[in-house]
């Protein structure tokens, strides 16, 4: 029993990363890199002539590491009889690169648990000496 919920919960967890297509079935969700480099051309063609101007640009900017989905982009650009190179702008992948190495790591150490402090104190007449370990 306790196999069979795990495999039912590892498959439904597989799926929900994919996306329909003309085809079958695509990894990731439409748009993103995965998408791209395993949709049919068709579909991805499809995708991207369905797209604004400033909504290609704002996805070649979001996801400067992949190639692949920025070739795409530039296609569906010439497909409207517009440069290839229109979202690409130098100054704002070196933004973006520079963002992205600036920014700490996913990991964040837990809170160091307090402790407690134990304290004596010792009078010498008009003195206290106190000391804490």
């Amino acid at each position: 029993m306790l196999r069979k919920l795990i495999v039912a919960v590892g498959t439904i967890s597989i799926l929900a990363g994919c996306s329909a297509t003309s085809e079958g079935v695509a990894l990731g969700l439409r748009g993103t890199p995965a998408w791209n480099k395993t949709a049919p051309k068709a579909d991805i063609a499809a995708y991207y002539d369905d797209k604004r101007d400033y909504e290609l640009c704002s996805s070649w900017q979001k996801y400067p590491e992949s190639p692949t989905l920025r070739r795409n982009i530039a296609d569906a650009l010439e497909r409207r009889g517009q440069p290839a190179d229109k979202c690409y702008n130098p100054e704002l992948d070196a933004i973006e690169a520079s963002a992205r190495a600036s920014r700490p790591n996913s990991y964040v150490p837990p809170v160091a648990a307090p402790r407690t402090v134990s304290c004596m104190s010792n009078r010498f007449g008009n003195w206290v000496s106190t000391t804490c370990s």
